[in-house]
């Protein structure tokens, strides 16, 4: 029997271990570090600075938040292109589908900085078939108006607000476009009227964007100073 030199062996030892460590702490299913960004440079400017401190304030006074992946500054033209192929009008409408144009979290994703309770944001865009909610739709959640868009929130839960606008398409086809804010965290904003109409300037800021990307050529009104809020 031949023995291996002891520094061969040694140097084996240290390779093991070294192919230890790299699988006990990296997973290709994990997503990349990203730097902290300003409320009003998540998602590629999606969130202007009056909005941008609006969020700050529904999201328990944070200053800086965490992109989900290192491309959300494009995500929403992306998702506005596949909404584009699927749209009204066309071979394949998909009225099923909603995506997100843009996803934060409000700490870093780290197991060893827990930061309790729910911490990601997510802002989802699909087509609907009505750019009105219908009146059973209605019945049982509050409804508000600003502009174009017409949105609601349910009248006990703050989780998700919903709003629709409509979008004539440049083909020409008229279409409704469907958003939802999804998310609860716990806040300083006491009185349920101002936090509600937060969400809602947040929501009409997202539209806004997405309207711009989807390039409706109607120019729906989704300015978020439409939404008021009671000081």
């Amino acid at each position: 029997m031949i023995r291996k030199p002891r520094r061969h062996r040694a140097a084996v030892v240290l390779l093991t271990l070294a192919a230890l460590a790299t699988a006990c702490t990296a997973s290709p299913d994990e997503p990349a570090p990203v730097e902290p960004v300003a409320a009003d440079e998540l998602c590629g400017g999606m969130f202007g600075s009056e909005t941008g401190r609006d969020l700050q304030r529904l999201l328990v006074g944070r200053t800086e938040f965490y992109p989900r992946t290192r491309s959300e500054g494009t995500r929403v033209e992306r998702v506005a292109e596949r909404m584009r192929e699927e749209a009204p009008g066309g071979g394949r409408p998909n009225y099923t589908r909603v995506s997100s144009v843009c996803s934060f979290l409000l700490c870093k994703e780290d197991v060893r900085t827990p930061c309790g309770g729910q911490r990601e944001i997510d802002l989802y865009f699909g087509w609907t078939r009505q750019p009105r909610f219908t009146d059973e739709e209605k019945s049982e959640v509050l409804t508000f108006t600003a502009g174009d868009a017409e949105m609601t929130r349910a009248v006990d839960d703050l989780r998700r607000t919903t709003a629709r606008f409509p979008c004539r398409l440049p083909s020409g086809h008229d279409a409704a476009v469907q958003g939802y804010f999804e998310g609860y965290w716990d806040n300083d904003l006491d009185d349920v009227t101002e936090q509600s109409s937060t969400r809602l300037r947040v929501l009409l800021s997202a539209a806004s964007k997405v309207s711009a990307s989807l390039g409706c050529t109607n120019r729906p009104r989704l300015s978020p100073s439409g939404v008021q809020t009671r000081r």
